[in-house]
């Protein structure tokens, strides 16, 4: 046993088969091949349930490859990630517990007895490279995800926590069907602007950038301890992609004043300049932002929008607002890149150089508002 670093049971397997003559040893099952598990009706049951939470409640977040929000079911062989593990199709769910999903489960389906075990099973089986669960701190969470869940832990087993656990999964697909509709007319704009065919329809989505990304002045010496209690001015980003045509992105001094007003103007600025090929009469415009009355959520939007209507300017504009806290859609993953991108750049030193040869002089369109009074952008739009 010492020589073969072996254990007793294992001896013992080997020692009766030599006694009776065998001419092969028992094989070891610990590294035989297994043939694949049975699909049963419990294993489809919670395939069928986490490839819904993949489809209706999981996000595409570029930018989490550098956390450390790795949060799944860990057991055995499957504790660890394989390098070499494909992570092109990963999405992340809203912050949480395993738990909490496997009682979304077992509210699903009621007549099955789903264990914990099963559960995790074949999510580390069928969903390892697809499904995670994102961090607690890295972006906002939904007010409502957070009540709900927070009310299914303090309830003990019974018709509250059922009730509750349905509110819950009544949220997460009211929040998928709005997410719908935002494909849709994306796929709609973007299948416009490549058919040569006249634009008709245009998707335009509008969102806000940290503002931590565009500290200036950025340079390397600025890492000294001597500069540790600097307070960096802080120019405000905002990001305009209107799908198929162009990606348009604002910048502000920290002196100008944020709000409905500033984005409308780089609204108007994406009509007017890069989609100035695009005849606005005969065309419907359909805007998405957070809901949040910083960016389109307010009197100004309406009344800029239908005074263009009014005049004929305009066909149409549809606004829509995504949930907070589940609005994680490609405008984030281009922040991903922008931010990838501002750090090829280390020496920024004023705003013109965020502007003029700084990292948006390449690949997409930045307008410098300065500010917004009588020295705005000429807009034919306004």
């Amino acid at each position: 046993m010492r020589l073969l670093s072996i254990g007793k049971h294992r001896f013992q397997n080997l020692n009766s088969s030599a006694r009776q003559g065998d001419l092969c040893p028992p094989v070891d099952q610990r590294f035989a091949p297994r043939e694949p598990l049975p699909q049963t009706p419990k294993r489809a049951a919670i395939y069928d349930f986490l490839y819904g939470l993949y489809e209706q409640a999981g996000e595409r977040l570029p930018d989490l490859h550098h956390s450390s929000s790795n949060k799944r079911p860990r057991r055995g062989a499957l504790k660890f990630d394989e390098k070499t593990m494909d992570r092109t199709q990963l999405r992340w769910l809203p912050p949480g517990k395993i738990m909490d999903y496997l009682r979304l489960c077992r509210q699903e389906y009621p007549d099955m007895n789903i264990s914990s075990k099963l559960f995790a099973s074949v999510w580390m089986t069928d969903f390892r490279d697809r499904l995670r669960i994102r961090a607690e701190s890295h972006h906002s969470t939904c007010t409502t995800c957070v009540k709900h869940r927070l009310i299914i832990r303090r309830l003990p087993r019974g018709p509250g926590r059922l009730a509750q656990v349905s509110l819950y999964k009544a949220h997460l697909a009211r929040q998928y069907r709005d997410r719908q509709v935002y494909w849709s007319h994306r796929s709609k704009s973007r299948t416009e602007a490549t058919s040569g065919a006249p634009v008709t329809h245009c998707s335009l989505i509008v969102d806000g950038m940290d503002q931590a990304k565009h500290c200036y002045p950025k340079s390397q010496a600025v890492q000294a301890k001597e500069f540790a209690s600097w307070s960096r001015p802080r120019l405000q980003a905002t990001t305009c992609i209107a799908h198929g045509h162009a990606i348009v992105v604002g910048l502000s001094p920290q002196n100008t004043k944020s709000s409905g007003s500033r984005t409308l103007e780089l609204i108007a600025y994406m009509m007017t300049k890069p989609l100035n090929h695009i005849h606005w009469s005969n065309c419907f415009l359909h805007l998405e932002a957070d809901n949040a009355t910083k960016e389109i959520k307010h009197q100004t939007s309406l009344r800029m929008l239908a005074t263009l209507i009014g005049l004929r300017r305009l066909r149409g504009c549809e606004l829509n607002f995504l949930s907070s806290g589940h609005s994680h859609e490609d405008v984030d993953a281009h922040f991903s890149l922008t931010s990838s991108y501002l750090d090829r750049h280390p020496e920024l030193w004023c705003i013109e150089d965020f502007h003029g040869k700084g990292p948006y002089r390449l690949n997409q369109f930045c307008v410098l508002l300065t500010s917004l009074g009588n020295n705005r952008p000429s807009c034919n739009m306004v």
